[in-house]
């Protein structure tokens, strides 16, 4: 979780990209993919313990 922290938002997307693509593999489920990825947060640059 760390090194996923410390990436840039473009390799967590790739990150998030790749892994979604290996579990769905040849299932025709664009609409839910697309839901999957665009559900994805973006961590902020300068992540603080405060909310």
């Amino acid at each position: 979780m760390t090194r996923t922290a410390h990436m840039s938002p473009d390799q967590r997307r790739k990150l998030v990209h790749v892994f979604l693509t290996d579990a769905l593999g040849d299932l025709d489920v664009p609409q839910f993919r697309e839901g999957l990825v665009a559900a994805a947060s973006d961590l902020p640059e300068d992540p603080s313990s405060s909310s």
